[in-house]
């Protein structure tokens, strides 16, 4: 199988989408990438798993974070934030995690 980056096409103009919706309703400037971490691996399904999700990420995130850049918008980079422990299975925060991702996301928000 191809590495993630080659099995689709990117499409520049899709990420630009929800920055633009967002400025156009003079909403919060907030762009954030969620840069997917991992649970512990326990077995081959779960490691293939991680490994596309990883991919995923590493595709990703310099690209987003280029556009917030370019933007003018802050991201908020939520992977140095978290760890093994704030998750519940490899993709999905637990409460811990939760919390982390919201107080990030709130000291970004402009404050009225």
């Amino acid at each position: 199988m191809p590495p993630y980056d080659q099995r689709r096409r990117p499409r520049p103009a899709d990420l630009t989408v929800v920055p633009q919706k967002i400025r156009s309703r003079k909403s919060a400037k907030i762009f954030w990438f969620f840069a997917l971490c991992l649970a512990l691996l326990f077995d081959k399904r779960t490691r293939k798993i991680a490994k596309d999700i990883h991919g995923k990420r590493n595709y990703h995130n310099p690209r987003l974070k280029a556009l917030c850049d370019g933007l003018g918008i802050p991201p908020a980079d939520l992977c140095s934030l978290l760890q093994d422990e704030h998750f519940g299975d490899e993709l999905h925060p637990n409460e811990r995690g939760a919390k982390i991702i919201a107080k990030a996301v709130f000291r970004l928000l402009p404050k009225e």
